[in-house]
């Protein structure tokens, strides 16, 4: 591996989880103002436009569309040991949209 895709695959990293999150595959970016940009790559887009991430315990910054290049906010509610991100009802790309999160600090997950 050369030095450029090392550091590649420093930024970006597989964020392992413990959940279930089926049909939702996310990899990480830890920010230089100290926050974590978590991408969501949604699969299976959910038909009532409520997209639920549990189990992530840090404080939510952010919700965007990544195709969004002006990163308008989704609107987002904290309860009961998850996020939920509500999406437009039909997925931007039908085969992989990618929902980001930026959450304060790096991501904790409940166990």
């Amino acid at each position: 591996m050369d030095e450029a895709q090392r550091r590649v695959d420093l930024r970006h990293q597989r964020q392992p989880l413990q959940q279930d999150w089926t049909g939702v595959d996310v990899t990480r970016k830890q920010l230089p103002d100290g926050k974590t940009a978590l991408y969501l790559h949604v699969f299976h887009w959910p038909k009532d436009g409520k997209l639920s991430v549990p189990g992530l315990e840090n404080k939510m910054d952010k919700a965007y569309l990544l195709a969004d290049s002006q990163q308008s906010a989704l609107p987002v509610a904290q309860e009961k040991g998850q996020i939920v991100v509500t999406v437009p009802i039909s997925a931007p790309d039908p085969i992989d949209t990618v929902v980001v999160l930026t959450i304060e600090g790096s991501a904790h997950l409940l166990h």
